[in-house]
């Protein structure tokens, strides 16, 4: 805690601490621990913000408890997605994102070999048992399926603190490389906007066979337990590059992206994502519509329904996947999650975090540490705290009310929570160094009270002597019998233990 002491030393051992405190606050807003205590503001606006219309670009086909009663259980074979992908593509909808995995193959070895053999074998037979071969290879037919649709985007799923060294590598048109930060103020204050720069995640890609005949790939992460959702990262740090997160990639499509960290995400064709920390803040809308899997398999009269939609395929039966709970409370599968962020992308109904950001952020937090620095020592026993208190108060109101009322987000919980903390530190400084200024002041009168005792005690002792020794030399009586004069006969008290002649 700062010493309250009077003094230049002490002020400049005070504004010190202040300082050190700015300083660590600031390193903190280079890493994502700090972006996770900024992102309670949406959080809490999002409860108080009513739900906005779904924009109808979207909707979730779902592998629930019916379709697994009546298809059989997960996993399905690949013959049987590339069924059900041929079937979704006569509703006519924009995109397919299977957000299902697709790592490995599922075909057997021997038939690449026996593929080889057919070649020794005459017209006829060798076409008819290609047919028959060829229905073994599933993974072949589900590719083919993926190829003739052109509009499949595949899921890469990832999960947290799990290191994946042995994966395969995405071809280069997958990755996108950062883009440079805007020419002017924007290149000459990059430090000042530099955002968080996220982890490096090692993907589950699907097999090269269906990347390289699917129309993209996005990256996703998978939970295993139930957890808590309130924004998508729209890219995915590959360590070379960048990979499209899969609402992203659905959304764009086979056009160019253009990553730009401490800006946003730029569309070829769209105006700019803007997106500085590259994360998605959906703001709380009306749920995406869900059909079963099972309804769609026999009921052909949604067409008009699904017509030009996306639609994402994902499993939402109980036990195979978990729970997630959005920003409003509402609990949501991980494709219907998905599907929820990949709605307000085309909406455009979301947070917006502005260009500058983390500049903001870091400057509002040097000016609460000048604002302490500059304050008395002494106003911190009560008019300081008061003071900061109300301060952080119209601070974060004024966020929310920017949040609530312009959907735009300003940086002002991490800067509050440094100016709270910091004043706490040093209000306690003040209390302790008060304390121990009573302690200083109660011993050193008890010492002085002493000491007047203990000079009391002595000169009491003093005057006693005084008086013994005039006692002594008024007593003095007779003549020594050898004629030399008066004998002095003093008492033991007066301290003599002779005669004087």
């Amino acid at each position: 805690m700062a010493a309250f002491r009077t003094g230049a030393a002490s002020r400049a051992n005070h504004r010190f601490t202040i300082f050190l405190f700015a300083a660590l606050a600031l390193s903190a807003t280079y890493s994502p621990s700090l972006q996770q205590v900024e992102n309670l503001l949406p959080v809490l606006a999002a409860r108080i913000l009513p739900p906005v219309q779904s924009s109808g670009a979207v909707a979730v086909v779902a592998i629930d408890a019916a379709s697994l009663e009546t298809y059989g259980a997960w996993p399905w074979p690949r013959d049987r997605l590339a069924d059900v992908i041929r079937r979704l593509q006569r509703f006519g909808p924009e995109r397919i994102g299977l957000m299902l995995p697709l790592s490995g193959y599922k075909t057997h070895a021997m038939v690449g070999s026996l593929a080889a053999e057919l070649e020794q074998l005459d017209d006829p037979l060798r076409k008819k048992a290609a047919g028959w071969l060829n229905r073994l290879d599933s993974d072949a037919g589900l590719a083919h399926a993926l190829q003739d649709a052109g509009n499949v985007v595949l899921f890469a799923p990832y999960r947290k603190h799990i290191r994946q060294e042995d994966v395969p590598q995405l071809p280069q048109r997958y990755l996108h490389d950062a883009g440079s930060p805007q020419a002017g103020w924007r290149r000459m204050l990059a430090g000042l906007l530099q955002a968080p720069v996220p982890d490096v995640v090692r993907p589950q890609y699907p097999g090269p066979l269906f990347l390289e005949a699917a129309a993209g790939v996005g990256v996703g992460e998978v939970a295993r337990e139930k957890g808590y959702r309130s924004a998508a990262p729209l890219v995915f740090n590959a360590g070379s590059g960048y990979l499209p997160g899969f609402e992203l990639a659905l959304l764009a499509g086979n056009r160019d992206i253009r990553v730009m960290p401490g800006t946003g995400i730029r569309i070829a064709g769209q105006p700019l994502l803007p997106a500085p920390d590259l994360v998605y803040y959906p703001r709380p809308a009306a749920a995406v519509p869900v059909y079963s899997l099972q309804e769609l398999l026999r009921d052909d009269t949604l067409n008009a329904q699904l017509r030009d939609r996306t639609l994402l395929l994902g499993l939402t039966a109980p036990g195979l996947v978990a729970e997630l709970v959005g920003p409003t409370g509402r609990v949501y599968s991980p494709v219907s999650w998905s599907a929820q962020v990949l709605d307000s992308l085309h909406s455009g109904s979301a947070f917006v975090m502005p260009g500058w950001f983390f500049a903001g952020q870091r400057a509002l937090l040097l000016l609460f540490a000048l604002y302490l620095a500059f304050v008395p020592a002494h106003w911190h026993g009560r008019r300081a705290p008061l003071a900061s208190l109300l301060l952080a108060a119209l601070v974060l109101n004024t966020g929310v009310i920017a949040l609530v009322v312009r959907a735009v987000w300003l940086p002002v919980t991490g800067p509050v929570l440094y100016l709270c903390f910091t004043q706490l530190l040093l209000s306690l400084g003040w209390r302790r160094n008060g304390a121990l200024r009573v302690l200083n002041e109660e011993l050193l009168q008890t010492r002085v009270a002493f000491g007047e005792q203990l000079r009391a005690q002595g000169q009491l002792a003093l005057t006693d002597r005084i008086e013994a020794l005039q006692a002594g030399t008024a007593a003095c009586t007779g003549t020594t019998g050898s004629g030399h004069g008066p004998v002095c006969r003093l008492p033991a008290s007066a301290g003599c233990t002779g005669t004087a002649v």
